[in-house]
C-alpha cells in the first residue's frame, strides 16, 4: 500500500502557492507533489508517497480570465 506523507485540499490559489513554496524550501528531491481529481481512474496513477493535492470539492473548474 502506498501512503502519502500529506493530503492537501486547496481552497484557493494561495493554498497551492503555500504547498509549492513549502516543497521548494524543504525539498531534498525526495518529496513530490501529485495532483488528483475525483479519483475515478482505476489505474492508481494519481497516488504516490509525497504530497497529494486533491482538487475535488473546491478548486474543481478551470476558468478563463
Amino acid at each position: 500500500m502506498i501512503r502519502p506523507q500529506a493530503v492537501v485540499l486547496p481552497k484557493e490559489e494561495s493554498d497551492l502557492a503555500a504547498v509549492i513554496n513549502f516543497v521548494r524550501k524543504h525539498n531534498d528531491y525526495r518529496l513530490s507533489i501529485t495532483c488528483r481529481g475525483r479519483g475515478t481512474d482505476l489505474t492508481g496513477g494519481a497516488v504516490n508517497n509525497g504530497i497529494i493535492l486533491r482538487f475535488s470539492g473546491y478548486l474543481d473548474a478551470i476558468l478563463a480570465k
